[in-house]
């Protein structure tokens, strides 16, 4: 009697829940696009603006069309900038076709609005309008942050062993110091250029290769978690290692991060050693960003979205948009930066190493790393 009750229970649910279905009609037709802008405006560099149009989310594409046929206008105090055109770039993306499961590559224009007058000055307020058919006006504004500059750079070696490696990691401190003038948004990025020397073990010969990479700093320093956050910039979380000068403002400051570890493996009863000998001469470019409020939200809710990705208990997070009736951002920034030289190549293997200053080495092997890597891989 019981089963028969439970049975009896369950198709009651399951009758009572198909009962509580509802179908939602939904026109997509309805959703009318909207200008998406994407420009960081900064000094000394060309004014750049990339205009797409949106889409809805039952639109299948591998990347945004681009807005072609559009006026933009950019202008400052009595300054005005109009003479912007569009510069096609074409570009690939690599997809899979559901259909063969072949990997196909699609080439697209990822080209852009271009001016060759418009010049940006730090302490100033930018404001830019962009007309387009099809597409309601839109417009915002941004102020350019002053630059402030690194004024020194501390470094140290730390070494750990355990029982199959030894680990030296290289760490640094920055000083600089803060206007406090209002709230000051900050970033920290690294570059790397480096020429590694290799030595063959059996022909004793060397290969110098160029090597760069750009990306973020890994830190523990508190800027980068503060209570307004609740910590969740802390650490690794912190993709655009972004901070504020609510610890520091109008003080001077020390922030401290790691550059790099090499590991040096020990030989053990396995006989595990080296193979080969490896030295490098390595140019850390240590980058100072100061950002303008609309960048640094930005570049937050970027994170935060990032971070809840694939998380069914968190909130969702809409990416922080200052373009009035479009979407988007308008932001500006300012930078200093200094390079740290690290080179424990021999002397017979200094000849490697063309005889240029820091920063013009630095620019030469990022050079070289371009087209050796970046050239050859767009060709194949």
């Amino acid at each position: 009697m019981k089963t028969k009750l439970i049975y009896i229970v369950l198709i009651l649910g399951m009758v009572t829940l198909d009962g509580c279905r509802k179908v939602l009609d939904f026109n997509d037709d309805e959703i009318k696009p909207l200008l998406v802008v994407n420009c960081f405006v900064t000094p000394d560099s060309i004014v750049t603006v990339d205009l797409t149009s949106s889409h809805s989310t039952l639109y299948k594409s591998n990347f945004f069309d681009p807005v072609k046929n559009a006026t933009i206008i950019m202008s400052c105090e009595n300054e005005e900038f109009s003479d912007f055109s569009y510069v096609s770039e074409p570009d690939t993306v690599l997809y899979y076709d559901i259909n063969t499961g072949q990997q196909l590559t699609k080439i697209y224009d990822a080209g852009s609005y271009q001016s060759k007058t418009a010049t940006v000055s730090s302490n100033k307020t930018y404001r830019v309008t962009i007309d387009a058919d099809g597409f309601e006006s839109v417009s915002a504004e941004t102020r350019v942050p002053p630059s402030i500059p690194v004024e020194t750079i501390d470094t140290f070696t730390t070494v750990q062993t355990d029982q199959y490696t030894k680990t030296y990691t290289k760490n640094a401190k920055i000083h600089f110091t803060d206007p406090g003038s209002d709230i000051n948004y900050y970033q920290l990025k690294m570059e790397v250029a480096a020429i590694n020397v290799y030595i063959d073990p059996v022909m004793g010969t060397p290969t110098a290769t160029p090597y760069y990479y750009s990306g973020y700093i890994d830190s523990d320093d508190p800027v980068f978690s503060t209570e307004d956050n609740n910590d969740i910039f802390g650490g690794s979380y912190n993709r655009f290692s972004i901070f504020d000068d609510k610890l520091f403002n109008g003080k001077k400051y020390g922030l401290s991060f790691t550059i790099d570890a090499t590991y040096e493996p020990l030989e053990t009863d396995s006989g595990y050693y080296y193979n080969y000998e490896e030295y490098s001469l390595k140019l850390y470019r240590i980058k100072l960003i100061s950002l303008s409020e609309s960048m640094f939200n930005y570049l937050k809710t970027v994170t935060l979205q990032q971070t809840s990705e694939g998380d069914p208990f968190s909130d969702p997070v809409l990416v922080y948009t200052n373009i009035d009736n479009g979407t988007g951002i308008f932001g500006a920034f300012t930078s200093s930066s200094r390079i740290i030289s690290y080179n424990n190549l021999p002397e017979e293997l200094q000849p490697f190493i063309p005889d240029m200053s820091d920063e013009e080495l630095f620019n030469y092997i990022r050079h070289q790393y371009k087209v050796l890597y970046i050239s050859n891989t767009n060709a194949n």
